[in-house]
């Protein structure tokens, strides 16, 4: 089985979300933006992130990407990064967190393979808060990182609940 684009935006319906999409791409996608307490969009300046959502191979995967979510390019300590982005890995699983070592993008990602069924609303809506919730939660500590050279998780914001 498969899932389309289609079927993606009636869960975003389902959920609230404010879907737009993009047509000057390859793949068909869409895109949301969502506030953030403590991640800040650089390029514009903003408490605000853009996830984009397509469809892989077909629609046999989804996937959910914050992409360029923080710029490392000029990233004095990479080693420091690479060091919170490691131990991120380990505590975010379900995240995945990838580095373009020409462009210096630091995307944040979940893959959601379809095989043999479908992508519930409930599993998007998993994927879609889970790349939101922890960027927002990690940002403090990657850009103390980058910006010093140090690690403080004690910098790592938790959501009120």
């Amino acid at each position: 089985m498969t899932i389309t684009l289609d079927e993606l935006l009636k869960h975003c319906e389902t959920l609230g979300f404010s879907p737009e999409l993009e047509s000057d791409v390859a793949n068909p996608t869409f895109s949301m933006r969502f506030d953030t307490e403590c991640y800040v969009d650089e390029q514009y300046d903003e408490k605000e992130l853009v996830v984009v959502v397509q469809t892989l191979y077909e629609g046999e995967c989804v996937l959910v990407i914050a992409p360029g979510a923080v710029n490392a390019k000029n990233c004095k300590f990479k080693g420091a990064l690479f060091a919170v982005m490691a131990e991120m890995s380990a505590f975010t699983r379900y995240v995945q967190l990838t580095y373009h070592r020409e462009s210096g993008a630091i995307n944040f990602e979940v893959e959601i393979p379809v095989m043999d069924g479908t992508v519930t609303a409930k599993q998007f809506y998993q994927a879609v808060v889970c790349v939101v919730v922890h960027l927002d939660m990690y940002y403090p500590v990657i850009k103390h990182a980058m910006d010093t050279g140090k690690i403080d998780w004690d910098l790592k914001y938790t959501p009120k609940e």
